[in-house]
């Protein structure tokens, strides 16, 4: 969770440097909102609940955009009876134009392990088109990079929406009509309000009314701003109005689409409690008025935010509350500035209470009195006067090499009242640029207080005389040389390691100042080279710059047994030798077996000396042999080269039996076997049940036959000079 959050924070800081540099170029400021993400699976809940928000916030942080709060856009999203996790594209497109936004930011998450899938789109409400799609995957470790461009690659849209749009106002003669002309009603006014793609000093509006659709339309009103409130009107009154937008040239528009308005009897207003100051908002809150619930023309039904600032005439719709409501958190505005807010009421019908009590509010001011506190080596001490709105909690902390850009967000700080903050910068020697912004708990900041400077000390003294002990057993031991003075307020050494003199060196762990000396016993191989690098630090986390690098070697392995014999053709044994080892530990030999067919062998026994008889084998089987010497400290030697043997067969069955006469004698022949040792030939008689019985035993390959032989099945068997018998060869006899 943590490792989610330090990349999304690293996000906001990488976003700045490429949005601020586009912003800067666009002359409007397009309405602009990033809807929450949507997250595909469980896992990815937690990234897709803060993208949006970090995306939201770099853009705002330009000063280009009016950045629209996402809780207004999710709460006309409920109004509309939708769900934020099922809007197809025209939802977007319909919610983005009854919010008046500009471009509209959308986008799915799904992770999968430590990598992710994100979709983004931006919607131009203007163009009605998607301007800008990309699909990616990155790791934790990529998505800040790759979401810094997807930064770059929406802002770079968005200007280039703005510039066609503009071109293709350029090239059309005649005005921009008015559109998404409506009226509210009230019982004794009605409100128009209305949009124009060009909404700069150079257009105003008229107003024409007239008491039927047909007309005819009298121009009852200029206004200088989208809006106008039609009063003095009696109740149940009925009129009709159209809208002409107006260049300084005198050029009109066409007529907008004609919108009709009645008076009628209306609830009352509610009674505006309190405006308090936000970050970049306003928070409003209020309590209905007891009316009567017999008419449903005095029920509420829901309740309309306006606003206005300083210089503005009318106000501007903000909100439409449900009618449980009594508070809404309003976003956009601009620090340190007036704006006056007020709320109506309205019924089932839409027509609207008059205005409630008017309430003022100044948008909370950046961030004052930055100031660095104390400086030692690269920690640098800074403290702020503390913001006066309630409502904020915490501050952010941000540092450049430049006074003029490139910020990045180096911590935060809990608590309204906590303005101190500590950073470790980078380099020593060197002058850094900080500012603080003040943020609410939905992540909405100020605009940063102006830069202060601060130049960073001289670095700490390096560790010298390292020395690394060679020949240990999987660990390497090193030793220094105590460094610095009590003015040097060193805390300790710390200790790096590599598999080169190159690197890349990886701290292994730290000691305090009165150690000199550590032992890397994390997991190290056999007779394997490292190198290592010490550094001291101070009690302000201060690294010196870090010793030449000093190479040990961890003690080796046994060598591998040489010389290995296995002797074949023993009868169920292969004896085995082998030269013995030069190394003065070695404190026995492991004994291998395996199939000769085969390539893998298992251990079957150790030994201490350097010869081995592997018994109870089976006969006339292969085996592939080796072995491996193990030192008094458990370190085996490589596998041996792998001999084979194969224990001596059992004899081979008398071929070729049958019955002849010899001198008018019945015998049996045979040819005899192949085998040099074969001594004599046993023949067995097959009883009941497979049961056999010797019956005769020859030195020659015949045997006569008797009485004890006829009518029987035979079995002949030859016999070597250790007893083992060969399969029978069966004869069958009868008289």
């Amino acid at each position: 969770m943590v490792r989610r959050i330090t990349f999304i924070a690293l996000l906001i800081c990488l976003g700045w440097r490429v949005v601020g540099a586009v912003a800067t170029e666009m002359e409007l400021k397009p309405k602009l909102a990033c809807l929450p993400f949507v997250s595909l699976n469980v896992d990815a809940m937690a990234v897709a609940e803060n993208l949006s928000s970090v995306l939201a916030n770099s853009i705002d942080r330009t000063g280009n955009f009016e950045t629209v709060e996402r809780r207004k856009i999710e709460g006309m999203i409920e109004l509309a009876g939708l769900k934020i996790n099922n809007l197809t594209t025209d939802d977007l497109y319909r919610v983005g134009r009854e919010a008046g936004l500009d471009f509209l930011v959308s986008g799915t998450v799904k992770r999968a392990g430590s990598g992710m899938t994100v979709e983004v789109l931006l919607l131009s409400m203007r163009a009605g088109k998607i301007y800008y799609a990309d699909t990616f995957q990155a790791n934790d470790y990529e998505i800040v990079s790759r979401m810094q461009q997807v930064t770059a690659e929406i802002i770079a849209k968005t200007k280039e929406c703005i510039l066609e749009g503009r071109a293709a106002a350029q090239d059309k003669k005649p005005l921009a009509v008015p559109f998404d002309v409506e009226v509210s009603g009230t019982s004794s006014s009605l409100r128009l309000k209305w949009k124009h793609a060009d909404c700069s000093p150079a257009v105003v509006f008229k107003v024409f009314r007239a008491a039927r659709e047909v007309g005819p339309f009298v121009n009852i009103a200029t206004s200088t701003e989208p809006a106008y409130t039609d009063g003095n009107l009696r109740v149940n009154e009925t009129f009709y109005y159209r809208v002409k937008a107006v260049n300084s040239r005198g050029g009109e528009s066409e007529f907008s689409q004609t919108v009709m308005g009645k008076t009628a009897l209306a609830p009352p207003p509610p009674i505006l409690l309190s405006v308090d100051a936000e970050v970049k908002g306003a928070v409003l809150s209020w309590r209905p008025r007891p009316a009567d619930d017999s008419d449903v023309r005095t029920v509420v039904a829901g309740y309309r935010v306006y606003r206005k600032g300083i210089g503005d005439k009318e106000y501007v719709e903000r909100a439409r509350c449900p009618r449980e409501a009594i508070t809404y958190r309003d976003s956009g505005l601009e620090e340190k500035k007036h704006y006056t807010y007020a709320v109506v009421s309205f019924n089932g019908d839409g027509t609207e209470s008059e205005f409630s009590t008017s309430l003022d509010v100044v948008a909370v001011p950046p961030i004052d009195g930055v100031r660095v506190e104390a400086v030692r080596k690269r920690r640098v001490g800074l403290r702020w006067a503390p913001s006066l709105c309630e409502r904020v909690e915490g501050y952010a902390i941000y540092r450049s090499d430049r006074q003029d850009g490139g910020y990045d967000r180096v911590g935060t700080v809990s608590g309204r009242e906590m303005t101190a903050y500590g950073d470790q910068a980078p380099e020593s020697c060197k002058t850094y640029w900080y500012r603080i912004a003040a943020y609410n708990r939905e992540g909405v900041e100020t605009t940063p207080a102006p830069p202060v400077a601060v130049t960073t000390e001289g670095k700490l003294p390096v560790p010298a005389g390292i020395m690394a002990i060679n020949g240990q057993t999987r660990k390497v031991t090193i030793y220094w040389q105590p460094v610095g003075t009590p003015a040097d307020g060193i805390k300790g050494y710390q200790v790096y390691r590599a598999e080169n003199d190159k690197g890349p060196f990886r701290l292994l762990g730290d000691v305090t100042a009165n150690i000199t000396s550590f032992t890397d016993e994390s997991a190290l191989g056999n007779g394997t080279t490292y190198f290592y690098k010490v550094g001291s630090f101070d009690d302000g986390g201060d690294l010196s710059p870090l010793s030449e690098p000093v190479a040990a070697i961890t003690k080796g392995v046994p060598r591998a047994p040489d010389g290995l014999r296995a002797v074949s053709g023993e009868v169920r044994q292969v004896t085995l030798s082998w030269g013995g080892n030069s190394e003065p530990d070695i404190e026995k030999y492991e004994i291998y077996r395996g199939p000769a067919d085969e390539t893998t062998v298992s251990l079957i026994d150790s030994v201490t000396v350097t010869s081995y008889v592997d018994r109870g084998l089976e006969d006339g089987v292969g085996y592939n042999y080796a072995v491996k010497a193990v030192n008094k400290e458990r370190m085996s030697s490589p596998v041996s080269t792998a001999v084979s043997a194969r224990t001596r067969p059992l004899p081979k069955k008398p071929t070729n039996l049958r019955i002849a006469l010899h001198d008018g004698i019945r015998m049996i022949t045979w040819e005899p076997a192949s085998d040099q040792n074969i001594l004599r030939y046993n023949v067995y008689k097959k009883g009941f049940m497979g049961l056999s019985e010797k019956v005769a035993t020859v030195e020659t390959n015949s045997c006569r036959i008797d009485s004890l032989m006829e009518d029987a099945e035979l079995l002949i068997k030859a016999q070597d000079d250790t007893g083992r018998e060969s399969e029978g060869a069966a004869i069958l006899l009868s008289r």
